[in-house]
């Protein structure tokens, strides 16, 4: 995380706030998502590797 504060969701564990500085591991194929609750814009560095012929993303219901 490059600025702000951030919101992580993911299938297996609860939500978790992730502060300017801060960084998170996502293994392969975990439903996830993030969001900005906050007044002030999110930066945020992402890194992704996958193999070429896969798509990006894979649009699923919201983890509960």
């Amino acid at each position: 995380m490059i600025e702000g504060d951030f919101t992580f969701e993911r299938a297996d564990r609860a939500a978790q706030e992730i502060k300017a500085g801060g960084a998170e591991y996502l293994p392969p194929n975990t439903v996830h998502r993030g969001m900005n609750k906050g007044d002030k814009p999110v930066k945020l560095f992402v890194l992704r590797i996958k193999p070429k012929e896969k798509p990006l993303v894979l649009e699923v219901p919201a983890p509960h």
